[in-house]
């Protein structure tokens, strides 16, 4: 009967093992950052419309731009991303009404694309606070300023 317990008391603390050691050994969650800031055309706000991340991988996420301000929801995984412009979404109207004009959106083109955009930024684990300048200099490259706060610094 001793022996029956010992190889039983065996198989159990192997079976425990075997979970812990499937427990730690799981996916490890990507690292990922709140990205928030704002948004400028050639120095001046950009009011309205969408801001749009996308990564060569075609991860991406878009906010609404609000006084040339805007808030990723949720998470975006650390990395590189083109940043591209939309204009503002028309607002719904009642079936059968005249639809309203929509301002015009002036910004060019080629910021209106993942394909064809300049601007990039780098997303980091924690707190992304980015200032995205779009400008129509030849002579200047895009470079956008960072503000991180690593989530380790509570």
């Amino acid at each position: 009967m001793k022996f029956i317990m010992t190889v039983a008391s065996r198989i159990w603390i192997g079976v425990a093992g075997l979970a812990l050691l499937a427990i730690g050994c799981g996916p490890q969650p990507k690292p990922a950052g709140k990205v928030s800031g704002s948004v400028s055309y050639n120095g001046q706000v950009v009011e309205e419309g969408l801001v749009n991340f996308r990564s060569a991988a075609g991860i991406g996420a878009q906010a609404p731009l609000e006084n040339g301000e805007f808030r990723i929801e949720g998470l975006l995984d650390a990395g590189d991303y083109k940043v591209y412009l939309s204009a503002p979404l028309p607002e719904p109207q009642p079936p059968g009404s005249n639809p309203e004009a929509v301002a015009p959106f002036l910004v060019p083109a080629r910021f209106c694309s993942p394909a064809t955009t300049p601007v990039e930024v780098t997303v980091s684990e924690g707190e992304n606070m980015l200032q995205i300048e779009f400008t129509d200099d030849p002579n200047a490259t895009p470079e956008p300023t960072v503000e991180t706060e690593s989530s380790d610094q509570e």
